[in-house]
């Protein structure tokens, strides 16, 4: 009998585990295609939203490895590779430019790991859209507070499948993209690209 009561004690644990982490819904969505620039947009909005929520129940290390699942979907990382250094990432070997893009995306999915805690009711607005067959560009609040919204903007392109993802990401009027281009680029004048990939795996590290 008391066996039996252990065992049921279990499976209740287990059930309880299961219904606590599907509230945050890092895995109810698996569409990875995203048929118009705003659902592209929503799939973000809502990892970012299930971080802050997840943020006290969750691993740092857990939150990064359902991010990375996830935005490998909703940013196209081949795009914002080339924008971001050009004509030097054609100049280099197919094998050192699949490890740059995969070291951008897992420095992105790191940096929302750590960024995005403490939820305390934010949510996203969207203000404006304009698009054509190809691009698009997606306007939305993001409030952060009582007291703070942050404007964003997300960059979009349709990809050869007909699938939206974003490439660039303003936050308050600072790109993303040029950031990284701006770093990047100027660290290449005296560094290789090998360098610049063996800096980007190290800040990827959790201590």
């Amino acid at each position: 009998m008391e066996g039996k009561n252990i065992q049921k004690m279990k499976l209740l644990i287990v059930l309880t585990a299961l219904f606590t982490f599907k509230t945050y819904s890092f895995e109810t969505d698996q569409n990875h295609s995203f048929q118009t620039p705003e659902s592209t947009v929503e799939a973000f909005e809502e990892v970012t939203i299930n971080l802050l929520k997840s943020s006290d129940s969750l691993t740092v290390d857990e939150r990064y490895y359902h991010t990375l699942r996830r935005i490998e979907h909703i940013i196209d990382f081949k795009t914002m590779a080339r924008l971001i250094l050009g004509d030097q990432l054609n100049e280099e070997g197919e094998d050192l430019k699949n490890q740059f893009i995969h070291e951008l995306m897992k420095l992105s999915a790191r940096a929302m790991a750590l960024n995005y805690k403490n939820y305390n009711n934010q949510k996203y607005t969207t203000t404006k859209i304009k698009k054509n067959h190809s691009k698009a560009v997606v306007y939305t609040d993001f409030l952060a507070s009582d007291r703070e919204t942050v404007p964003f903007k997300f960059m979009l392109k349709r990809n050869d499948k007909g699938n939206w993802q974003i490439i660039n990401i303003v936050a308050g009027g600072v790109s993303e993209l040029s950031l990284k281009r701006i770093e990047y680029k100027d660290f290449l004048k005296n560094k290789r690209l090998q360098d610049l990939i063996n800096v980007l795996k190290r800040k990827n590290e959790f201590k």
